[in-house]
């Protein structure tokens, strides 16, 4: 198991976040919050990655219904050298009192070079600095992030026909006390 990703202290959301990964001392993975200008990019990388889990079933990218989401999501772009080579987006899911991973998505030439690790890593360290309890998200059972989330501790919570449910508990804050 990795160190949790160092952060810097400007939290939360006040501009953009350096990660330095420990196990890629070298690269530098910058998140950044981003708006609506950026959701085309978003929505045609999330259409390109996922177009053949999608054609398999019959069915096909749906950017209007993606669009519609969106509105309700955080997004985040990821930098890796400086240069934007995928986002992620997630959510407040109430009901289970996690952070929801909706995206992570990388752009196929930047895949395998601990981008999506430490990206994941950030993304639990943001719940846990909300007080979350968890880290949730869907993905097909042939996807091979799948073995990327078994790695960072995530374990399948559901099953709905060729699609799982992952869940991943935080730990509490650096500094929190834990209530007895």
């Amino acid at each position: 198991m990795h160190a949790p990703p160092a952060i810097n202290a400007r939290w939360p959301f006040e501009g953009p976040v350096t990660v330095l990964p420990p196990d890629h001392s070298a690269a530098r993975v910058h998140l950044e919050p981003i708006g609506r200008e950026a959701w085309n990019y978003c929505c045609e990388l999330a259409c390109l990655n996922m177009g053949e889990y999608l054609r398999r079933r019959g069915q096909t990218c749906n950017t209007e219904g993606w669009m519609t989401k969106a509105a309700s999501r955080e997004f985040f772009a990821i930098q890796f050298d400086g240069r934007r080579v995928g986002f992620a987006s997630v959510w407040h899911d109430r009901d289970n009192d996690a952070l929801h991973l909706g995206d992570l998505q990388i752009e196929a030439s930047h895949r395998g070079q601990g981008i999506g690790s430490t990206t994941l890593r950030y993304i639990i360290e943001m719940a846990s600095a909300r007080r979350l309890k968890a880290v949730t998200l869907h993905v097909f059972r042939e996807n091979p992030a799948l073995h990327l989330y078994r790695r960072q501790g995530f374990h399948v919570v559901d099953r709905c026909f060729d699609k799982l449910t992952l869940r991943r508990d935080v730990p509490p804050p650096a500094g929190s006390r834990n209530p007895s």
